[in-house]
């Protein structure tokens, strides 16, 4: 009794494996560069998510990123860099076992500062004093 029910499980195996293999092609992938839109160079750090999925990347020294694992069908991108606007790309398409490429250009995200004047000082000789003397100025 205790063989009839082991040779069950080893030929139904191969049909468990083929089944799980199968199931892992039906996903897709997107890959990208970001870079900088006015210097159109790569940006390393940027983070890269797939909103309402618990996924997400950082770009690499060359500001490429692939997102694996994605079943078919159609996605937003949100992408977030220290000193760059954020930028949301939709909609990005993933198909069955393809590849999507989606680059990105960001661009700079600049503070507006209010205008500041340098004068040319003389100083005392570079002593303490003169600069003690400035400062209290």
């Amino acid at each position: 009794m205790v063989g009839t029910s082991s040779h069950r499980l080893i030929a139904a195996l191969p049909a468990l494996v083929m089944a799980g293999t199968v199931a892992a092609q039906d996903v897709g992938s997107i890959r990208g560069v970001v870079s900088d839109r006015d210097f159109e160079s790569p940006i390393p750090g940027v983070v890269v998510q797939v909103l309402g999925k618990d996924l997400e990347t950082t770009t690499g020294p060359r500001g490429d990123y692939v997102l694996e694992g994605l079943e078919p069908g159609v996605y937003t991108l949100v992408f977030t860099g220290d000193g760059y606007q954020r930028q949301v790309r939709t909609p990005v398409q993933v198909s069955a076992n393809g590849l999507t490429d989606e680059d990105v250009f960001l661009s700079g995200d600049f503070a507006d500062m209010e205008e500041f004047i340098v004068e040319d000082v003389e100083l005392d000789a570079g002593s303490e004093a003169g600069l003690l003397q400035l400062r209290l100025d």
